[in-house]
């Protein structure tokens, strides 16, 4: 379960709780959403180790606790788990 109220980009936050934004970029929305999708539905990290395209990651140094699943090129889904819920989910651009 995502913990809407928690959600950080305002675009994601639109995306989980209107289906459509403005504010991500339009050739990210359709893997957005199926990534918002897999997260509402997840009771474990386990499921989404099982799901090897999205390259479940954790953070180190000071981001430890805080997971990445890849959505596309240097776009990323980070977010904390706890019981069951994802919280505090971001939309980012990693830079090489």
């Amino acid at each position: 379960m995502i913990d809407e109220k928690s959600i950080r980009h305002r675009g994601l936050r639109e995306l989980a709780l209107r289906g459509r934004s403005s504010k991500v970029r339009q050739e990210l929305v359709a893997r957005i959403k199926r990534r918002l999708s897999i997260l509402q539905d997840i009771s474990s990290l386990d499921e989404l180790r099982s799901m090897r395209r999205l390259r479940l990651h954790q953070l180190k140094g000071k981001r430890s606790g805080t997971w990445a699943i890849d959505v596309s090129g240097p776009w990323r889904m980070t977010f904390s788990f706890h019981n069951e819920t994802v919280f505090n989910l971001d939309l980012e651009q990693y830079h090489d």
